[in-house]
């Protein structure tokens, strides 16, 4: 198979006016050449092996029960065993075609062989014609024996169609057998019958080159069919896997996009997201969540006097604290700077604020050993009921005026706060 770009000279590319010749999806020029043509034919020819086997014994017993009537029994004999080595002959070499590659075998010459046994084969059958009485055109059983031949050999080129080497030999064959046949024959037909042997042999020559032909271009389209069926497959195989690994890239982006990279947990927008979904949630079930404000005291001057580094050392050990306190249905992001903000759901103010508590003391005495020992960490929480006919905007104020009243009265607190209901 030659693979190829052929363009016009505007620079478009068209296919060649060769039936062998087009273009794949991707621009690229099949051509078919005739060894793949060969390669092809050959395929077919291995594939008929029971064809081959049934059709040659059925035809050989049915001509040898007509010659048991008009011949000897040896001379039958001598027809059936030749018939039977014909085809066990071809059965071989097809057998051997198939347990090689088809391009082996080609190379190796299987089909030139396949060629010269139809000549093998079409012999056995022809010679068939000397065991009729003469004069031919005078005995029924000899008239029947000449037409059973005449059709057998019709049936083989058909079966020849596949070269016009096959067809000349087979052809060859039969007509120098049968001519043989009639010019020692007695009969005072032998004329009108060698015409009538040589024009039939034209007609059937010429019927096989014509099927000989069609099945050369079934062949090539058959190969570029299948050449553009492996090639849009493989198309469609690079696509998917493509199309993995933009799902993965984007699965990763939606991750990287969703997390802050400091903390490892949400950021604001992606926490906004989850809220939204609760909110739903609740309103479909007529269920109360509770929002959470965290913000830890003095960090400012913390950072100020330690260091960026420091300070963020102190939010990613402050969120990882968060995390182990929180339930396996609780939300925490980052809200922004030194804020934490968590999503309680399904928890009332009085619940949450004991979970406020457990975080309070769990930052109160969070400690690394990359800090400084004058560095101490605390937060102060304000906590607000989340209904599911409050918005979360003042859920949101509510849970900060609290978080303000625990930094006014000491820091290191939580204050709860009620939410007041959307007015209507």
């Amino acid at each position: 198979m030659m693979v190829g770009r052929r363009e016009r000279g505007d620079g478009v590319r068209t296919p060649t006016s060769e039936p062998d010749e087009t273009f794949d999806i991707t621009g690229e020029l099949i051509r078919v050449t005739d060894d793949d043509v060969q390669a092809g034919i050959l395929a077919r020819l291995a594939s008929s092996e029971k064809d081959w086997r049934t059709g040659g014994l059925l035809s050989t017993a049915v001509i040898g029960g007509i010659f048991t009537r008009i011949a000897p029994w040896w001379q039958v004999a001598v027809f059936v065993v030749a018939r039977v080595l014909a085809v066990l002959g071809n059965v071989v070499l097809i057998r051997r075609v198939r347990r090689r590659s088809v391009a082996d075998a080609l190379r190796d010459g299987y089909l030139t062989q396949l060629e010269l046994w139809l000549g093998t084969i079409a012999l056995s059958w022809s010679c068939a014609a000397f065991l009729t009485p003469s004069p031919l055109l005078q005995h029924p059983e000899s008239v029947l024996v000449l037409v059973a031949l005449l059709g057998v050999e019709g049936v083989l080129v058909h079966a020849a169609a596949f070269s016009p080497r096959a067809i000349a030999i087979v052809t060859f064959t039969f007509w120098s057998s049968l001519t043989l046949r009639a010019v020692v024959d007695g009969s005072e037909y032998r004329l009108q019958l060698l015409l009538f042997l040589a024009g039939y042999q034209g007609v059937l020559a010429f019927h096989a080159l014509s099927i000989q032909r069609q099945n050369v271009r079934s062949v090539r389209s058959e190969i570029i069919n299948r050449t553009l069926h492996d090639r849009v497959k493989q198309q469609h195989d690079q696509l998917a896997q493509v199309n993995t690994q933009l799902g993965a890239a984007l699965e990763q982006s939606t991750e990287l996009a969703s997390y802050d990279p400091l903390t490892g947990i949400l950021n604001r927008r992606a926490f906004l997201a989850a809220v939204t979904g609760e909110l739903t949630r609740m309103r479909s079930h007529h269920e109360s969540s509770s929002v959470v404000l965290l913000d830890l005291d003095g960090f400012k001057s913390a950072n100020d006097n330690y260091g960026h580094i420091a300070g963020d050392e102190v939010l990613a050990t402050c969120s990882l604290l968060l995390r182990d306190e929180m339930r396996a249905s609780d939300i925490v992001a980052r809200w922004g700077g030194d804020e934490f903000i968590v999503l309680l759901p399904n928890t009332s103010p009085e619940n949450a604020a004991a979970c406020a508590e457990r975080y309070r003391a769990a930052l109160k005495g969070a400690t690394s050993a990359t800090w400084p020992e004058q560095l101490h960490i605390s937060a102060s929480l304000g906590v607000a009921e989340l209904r599911h006919d409050v918005g979360f905007d003042e859920a949101l104020a509510a849970a900060d005026h609290a978080l303000y009243r625990a930094k006014h009265e000491g820091r290191n607190a939580v204050r709860v706060a009620p939410t007041t209901a959307r007015p209507s």
